[in-house]
This record gives C-alpha cells, structure tokens and sequence, in this order.
C-alpha cells in the first residue's frame, strides 16, 4: 500500500487541501492519503493567528471522517515543537 502524506497548518482545513488529497487517490498515485496537522509549522513561528492544534487536528479528522481514502493522522501531536517532519 503507497500512503500519501500531507502535512500542513491546516488553519483551517479548506476544500483546497481535501482536493489535493482526494485527487492524488484518484490519480491513483497513492491508495490513501493522510492529513497531518502540525502543532507549531516551524516557518510560522510568531504568526500569532494560528488555531490551538487539537482544534485544527479536531477540524481535520471531522472532515475526512466520512472519506474511505482519506484520513487524518495526529502523530504531529505527540512530539517535541517545533517538530520537523522528513518524509522519505
């Protein structure tokens, strides 16, 4: 199985994002693609305006709750920030 990731402030979550996502799955590119909420994005730091994480993450999983190829992941939530994902 090739999973997508999609990392991102999500601050909101917008129909952009679940495009993206849902045209890599029918691309076929992947078979599914996961959202990852990041708790504090290391390139925004003092922007000031982004929403708590566990809103934005809360915001994420209702949006994809209904997707059978789409899902959200929170494992962003769990480390030290900022964090730096590196995707290989």
């Amino acid at each position: 199985m090739i999973i997508g990731l999609l990392p991102g402030s999500f601050n909101p979550i917008h129909n952009g994002h679940l495009y993206i996502a849902l045209e890599l799955v029918r691309k076929k590119i992947v078979d599914q693609t996961w959202l990852i909420p990041t708790p504090l994005n290391p390139f925004k730091i003092g922007a000031g305006d982004l929403l708590p994480y566990p809103l934005r993450a809360y915001m994420c999983w209702l949006a994809t709750m209904n997707m059978d190829k789409i899902h959200t992941c929170n494992i962003e939530g769990t480390l030290p920030r900022p964090s730096f994902t590196a995707v290989s």
